[in-house]
Formats: structure tokens, C-alpha cells, sequence
């Protein structure tokens, strides 16, 4: 894909690739393109084992621009497919498509900051634990998967389903909560509806 391919796609088609309309993906390269040159020239600065001036445009000239990397981090976004995938709409590998997104994704980050990113922040140990107050019951759904037959006789008896006729695994998922009082006429959701 090169520029006079993205010229050629109508408004709907760039947002289905990209997330983004034509002048707010003009507007997002326009911001971000400079930091994310300025950030590539301090890191080849700043190298430990350089052994000449940086001079720009000095050299064989990048293949991979930084349109292109800004551009696969924003397929990559918002498609989530594999990092070969995204190499092959712009005719890189799958190693530059993944290199041009762990150059991107931070400036993307920095320049357009929200609240999505704060939820990739790990919990500590010394974090409080989680307890509920006003949860009078939890709902606990289970159901069943197939696993491969156990050697253990004595488990292969407790995992056996006679009904199936193969071996299956219980697993149990908590679904949601219950407000309201003890009694189990009562009982609302967090919204305020009567529950059956």
C-alpha cells in the first residue's frame, strides 16, 4: 500500500482500515510524525558505540518511512491481526511491521494519552484486595469442556461423563451480583430492577 493507493480509498474505506476519517488521520500524522522523527534521531544520538556525526538524510535511504509505521501501528490497532498481516498490506515482513509498532505505539501513547491506557497498569501486592459491601450473593455459573482422557484411573472415573461419553472438565465462572436485601423475594439489580 503506498500513498496513491490511500489517495484512491473513499472516507468509509480509511476508516474501516485505519479507526480514523481522512482529515482526522491527517490531523493524527501531522502530530505525530514529528515526534516520532525526533524521537528516532536522539536515539541514533544518543547510541553508545557511534562512531561519526549523525547527519540527516546521510546514508541509504529508509525504505520503511515513518507514514508507513505510523500507519501499520493504526492497522494493527484497530484490527488486531498478526504482525505478518499487517506486513503484507505495506509489502515489509512481519519483523518490520513489528518493529515500526513498538516505535509507533509509544508516541501514539504519549501524544494522544487516555484513560484506556491507565488500565494496562498491573495490580502490586501491596494493593488492597477487593471486598464487597452491598453483595449479598454471587451468581456462579458452571459448565463443562472436553479434555484429553487422564491416565489416573480414579480420575479418569470423576472426569467420565456417561451421558457424553467422553471425558469432561468442570469449569466455574462467577457471572454477577445480586443487590439487595437477604431475603430471596427481593432481590434488584445494580440498576434497580426486580431480578426473578
Amino acid at each position: 500500500m503506498n500513498f496513491k493507493n490511500l489517495n484512491s480509498l473513499s472516507a468509509p474505506r480509511v476508516k474501516a482500515l485505519f479507526g480514523l476519517l481522512p482529515t482526522r488521520l491527517a490531523e493524527l500524522l501531522f502530530v505525530v510524525l514529528p515526534e516520532l522523527e525526533r524521537r528516532r534521531t536522539a536515539r541514533l544520538e544518543s547510541r553508545a558505540d557511534r562512531k561519526r556525526k549523525l547527519v540527516a538524510n546521510d546514508g541509504r535511504p529508509r525504505v520503511v518511512t515513518p507514514v508507513h509505521k505510523v500507519l501499520m501501528t493504526l492497522i494493527y490497532l484497530r484490527h488486531n491481526v498478526q504482525h505478518e498481516v499487517v506486513g503484507a498490506l505495506f509489502r515489509f515482513s512481519a519483523d518490520t511491521a513489528e518493529n515500526a509498532f513498538h516505535e509507533g505505539m509509544p508516541v501514539l501513547r504519549d501524544c494522544f494519552p487516555a484513560e484506556k491506557w491507565d488500565a494496562e497498569k498491573t495490580w502490586r501486592k501491596g494493593d488492597p484486595t477487593w471486598t464487597p459491601e452491598d453483595v449479598d450473593q454471587v451468581i456462579i455459573d458452571s459448565f463443562e469442556s472436553p479434555v484429553r482422557r487422564p491416565s489416573l484411573p480414579e480420575q479418569q472415573t470423576r472426569l467420565y461423563s456417561g451421558k457424553k461419553k467422553r471425558h469432561r472438565g468442570h469449569q466455574k465462572s462467577g457471572g454477577g451480583f445480586l443487590f439487595g436485601e437477604n431475603t430471596s423475594q427481593d432481590w434488584h439489580s445494580p440498576e434497580g430492577r426486580s431480578l426473578p
